[in-house]
């Protein structure tokens, strides 16, 4: 990974950047940054925040920040317990100050910076399924340029990206985010998170807390109650709906603690010694 970046691959933050690093590298990091500057070719128009907005509104950026948004709810203690080795929790200083932001908000103070640079001309394509065959079956897909010296370096940076990538995790190679997809799909994701904040607003006394959240989001439509059923048939919907509801309450849950600890997006349980 390139020097500049930390053990998630995000850049830090620096006095001085240019606006499509790294193709014109961070100043005095790479002498070769100038060779863009002699080429000739038309210059490519610079990405912003405000033209960026749109398509990262629609990447897994999205319920990511909601994930480690929602993890700060655990409490330091608890974030500290889930990291192997008790590393240092230093993973919320990549997406900033995202507390109380929306998305939009956060994207153009910050997320913006660290990530707009990986906007490329290179198109990533996965395979649809079977997420272990990404690292031997990845294509990409690049569109043709007059600056060739330009498309080679966002073809390197791609690479480069899609090498550190593990199945399944964004978190492995963060700057591959314009292309990301996964089978836990962000509308998935999303459904999983609301539940869980649903829930943990709720009083931690209140009873059968997995039932009132799973009836007022319609988490299974078939198991609401209704007026017309037998006692038993409403018992069967009940039992229905409380599970259903735990079920995407602990994939919820196990989201936003795996985002805590520095991996997105796994629904894999995290023990708390590591």
């Amino acid at each position: 990974m390139n020097a500049h970046l930390d053990i998630f691959g995000i850049r830090r933050p620096a006095l001085r950047v240019r606006s499509n690093w790294p193709f014109e590298a961070h100043v005095d990091e790479d002498p070769r940054a100038d060779r863009h500057r002699f080429s000739g070719a038309v210059a490519k128009p610079q990405n912003t925040a405000v033209s960026t907005l749109t398509l990262a509104s629609k990447s897994y950026l999205v319920p990511w920040l909601r994930a480690m948004q929602l993890s700060q709810g655990l409490g330091i203690q608890v974030i500290n317990s889930l990291w192997l080795f008790h590393e240092p929790v230093d993973f919320f200083v990549g997406f900033g100050s995202f507390n109380g932001l929306s998305f939009g908000n956060w994207w153009t103070q910050w997320g913006f910076a660290h990530y707009g640079w990986a906007i490329t001309d290179v198109q990533v394509r996965y395979p649809k399924r079977r997420c272990k065959d990404w690292a031997t079956k990845t294509r990409l897909v690049v569109e043709a340029t007059v600056d060739a010296q330009r498309t080679l370096d966002e073809v390197e940076f791609v690479l480069t990206q899609v090498r550190h990538l593990r199945p399944g995790l964004l978190s492995s190679s963060p700057l591959l985010w314009p292309s990301f997809c996964c089978p836990l799909s962000i509308a998935k994701i999303n459904d999983y998170l609301s539940v869980y904040e649903a829930v943990t607003a709720l009083p931690a006394g209140q009873r059968a807390r997995m039932l009132t959240v799973g009836n007022q989001l319609r988490l299974a439509p078939q198991a609401l109650v209704k007026s017309t059923d037998l006692p038993k048939e409403q018992a069967q919907k009940r039992k229905v709906m409380s599970q259903v509801t735990s079920q995407y309450f602990a994939k919820g849950q196990a989201i936003v603690q795996n985002a805590a600890r520095g991996v997105f997006p796994s629904t894999v349980p995290v023990r708390k010694s590591g």
